[in-house]
């Protein structure tokens, strides 16, 4: 095996530079009160000559400085450098001779202190390259090791035995000296090959990201077809066996949506992406609506479902109602599943200017050693619960991480037999008097329908097509549907609509461009339609981005009927400014 030596380079010292000139003021200082110390010894011509030089060549070192500091510096120079720091050396080296020869008492003991300070001086570079270490060490060893001999003064033994010891310090400082630049490398590797890895995880997680966005809209649009479809057919007449079976397709539909839904929001948590929303939070209706949602299951299972409000938990909170509905419905949900009878009960009260949410129920409970991962994701009670019940193991994952960014969090207690109780504790500061929270139950489409609505539709998935031609029809609205951007464009041009449902991502031209064209095209027509934007890419930042482009509000896909309905009748019955919609998901 071949050793190979890589040869220094000049650059090297770009580093040893910004070390000189942070010490360039302390090595002054220390020039000075060497010198008022030393006049008796070497006389005060001497001393004025060397704080002269000392002056001068500190002032040019810190001028010759600058451009390596700056990452700009030519060979040249650092080669000027290079000779500045040597010169700078050499006026320290030449006053210790002067001591070393003085016939003053002790005179050599502040040459040996001089040389040790040198030293000590060059070990401080030695970790930035090998080149700074033997341009600060190698004059200062050089001058230590021949001076003694070529000048000899032994006047006693005490004086030879520190001259010794300064020899001895001398050659444990070049071979710490070597050590700091090895050290200085091999950290300097393991720093790169840190970064790299870095650099390759953020690659990684970005690459997961774009693959779960792109596997996201590409499962939602199928699901858009099986969701929307089985909305359709509920509102037919059908026999009772086909409408179970329509339940069925209905549930697997939304389950698979839950589940593409908490690994989005696991991958955006991971990510540190996910995004609260301030708005308002109103626990009784929160808590309300998870009754009205879990009755029948519960009323299924011979289970006791009430929900208990404290006076002073009533009101509006500042906070993000979304995910602390998706909190509670997940341990709503959990505890209706889990639970074969007796009662599952929701608590909301407030301790210590904290809201807290409780969901007990009377289920087998959990093991004291499973207690501990429980959080844990892709992790649930025992190994049959996955097989009994069903489920991912993602939702009390998401659930604490959701809660931990708003800054509280969820905590469970548990007796094996007698049920468990989750707490969900949320440090929530009350809402403006007057705030309101927003309606979270999609609208009635049988009280919704507007008959004679003409609604114009940019789609370019047939399947997406065909649920949206036929949910208009049910719904009593009169839409035509275009297969691309360009083509609403020309259709908002050539006739009036009462308002546009835009998908985002589409051939020729996508929604965002269209709506900004559709626009610009309503300034010389005098009118202005709402647009919705009908989008799987459904988050904050989206939505921003489509209000931007003029759209009023978004819905997301799969559509559910009912928020599709309400969404429609919010533009319509009041069609605003886009600098003024709220941003609505």
């Amino acid at each position: 095996m071949k050793l190979q030596i890589q040869k220094p380079r000049l650059e090297e010292l770009d580093g040893a530079a910004i070390d000189s000139r942070r010490l360039g003021p302390s090595r002054f200082v220390a020039a000075v009160i060497i010198a008022v110390g030393s006049a008796p010894a070497v006389g005060v011509p001497v001393v004025a000559t060397y704080l002269t030089l000392s002056l001068i060549f500190e002032t040019l070192l810190r001028f010759v400085t600058v451009p390596l500091i700056e990452g700009r510096a030519s060979h040249h120079q650092r080669l000027v450098y290079v000779a500045c720091a040597v010169l700078n050396i050499s006026v320290w080296l030449w006053l210790s001779q002067m001591f070393w020869r003085s016939p003053a008492h002790g005179s050599q003991f502040l040459a040996l202190l001089i040389w040790a300070g040198l030293l000590i001086n060059a070990l401080t570079f030695s970790y930035r390259s090998a080149l700074a270490l033997v341009m600060y060490a190698a004059p200062v060893t050089a001058t230590l090791i021949l001076t003694p001999i070529l000048v000899p003064r032994w006047e006693n033994p005490q004086q030879t035995m520190v001259c010794a010891g300064t020899m001895i310090f001398a050659c444990y400082a070049i071979i710490s000296g070597v050590r700091n630049v090895a050290t200085a490398k091999a950290l300097a590797r393991a720093t790169a090959a840190l970064e790299r890895a870095v650099d390759d995880a953020d690659a990684a997680n970005a690459a997961k990201s774009a693959f779960l966005a792109t596997m996201s809209h590409e499962i939602r649009t199928p699901l858009n077809g099986v969701i929307g479809m089985a909305q359709a057919m509920d509102r037919d007449a059908l026999p009772q066996a086909q409408r179970d079976r329509l339940a069925v397709i209905r549930q697997g539909g939304e389950t698979l949506l839950n589940l593409l839904n908490d690994m989005l929001d696991l991958s955006r948590i991971e990510a540190g992406r996910m995004e609260l929303e301030d708005g308002v939070v109103d626990a009784a209706q929160i808590v309300e609506q998870a009754l009205a949602a879990y009755t029948a299951l519960a009323a299924d299972k011979d289970i006791y479902l009430t929900a208990h409000v404290a006076p002073e938990a009533h009101g509006c909170w500042r906070g993000d109602a979304t995910r602390v509905r998706q909190i509670v419905n997940n341990l709503v949900s959990n505890a209706v599943k889990f639970t074969d009878s007796g009662s599952v009960q929701i608590w909301v009260t407030l301790s210590n200017q904290r809201l807290q949410i409780r969901v007990s129920d009377t289920g087998p409970g959990i093991a004291p050693e499973r207690m501990a991962a429980l959080f844990d994701k892709f992790v649930q009670a025992d190994a049959s619960t996955t097989r009994r019940f069903g489920g991912s193991g993602l939702g009390l994952a998401i659930c604490r991480e959701l809660a931990e960014l708003m800054g509280g969090g969820v905590t469970v207690s548990s007796v094996v037999g007698q049920g468990s109780t989750f707490t969900l504790t949320l440090p929530l500061e009350r809402a403006a008097a007057g705030a309101a929270s927003a309606p979270a139950q999609p609208a009635d489409p049988e009280e919704l329908e507007r008959a004679g609505l003409r609604v114009l539709a940019a789609e370019d998935n047939p399947m997406n097509r065909q649920v949206l031609q036929t949910l208009m029809a049910q719904l009593g609205v009169d839409v035509h549907i275009v297969a691309d951007g360009a083509q609403a464009v020309d259709a908002a041009a050539a006739g009036e609509f009462d308002l546009i449902l835009m998908d985002v991502q589409m051939p020729v031209m996508d929604g965002p461009t269209a709506a900004r064209e559709i626009r610009a095209l309503e300034v010389g027509l005098g009118r202005r339609t709402p647009i919705l934007a009908l989008t799987a890419n459904a988050m904050t930042h989206h939505a921003e981005a489509y209000l931007a482009a003029g759209m009023d509000g978004l819905v997301a896909k799969p559509i559910q009927v009912g928020r599709l309905v309400a969404e429609m009748e919010r533009v319509l019955a009041a069609p605003p400014a886009a600098e003024e919609v709220e941003r609505r998901a």
